[in-house]
């Protein structure tokens, strides 16, 4: 199952941003071209697919942590109880 992350937008260089988390790939705005710095948004794929309020995106955020069993979606991996690392983010 391909779960979405929740960042918020630090910088824009033409149709691609960098997102507040660090060590971050750049995403393409070209499925939210309105999108702007300060945005937070659903990123899909490496793609902003929604801009979000802050209200959704701390709602999302907290959806996606129960869903995924992670506290904060800050860090990228996490050991599993058997052991493996799961990866959180395709983008």
């Amino acid at each position: 199952m391909c779960i979405p992350s929740i960042d918020r937008i630090v910088e824009i260089d033409g149709t691609e941003a960098r997102t507040e988390r660090a060590g971050s790939p750049r995403i393409s705005l070209l499925c939210a071209p309105s999108a702007q710095v300060g945005d937070h948004v659903m990123i899909h794929a490496g793609y902003a697919i929604r801009i979000l309020d802050a209200e959704e995106a701390a709602e999302r955020r907290s959806m996606i942590a129960s869903v995924t069993g992670l506290s904060t979606l800050t860090d990228r991996s996490r050991p599993t109880d058997d052991g493996l690392s799961t990866a959180r983010d395709h983008s």
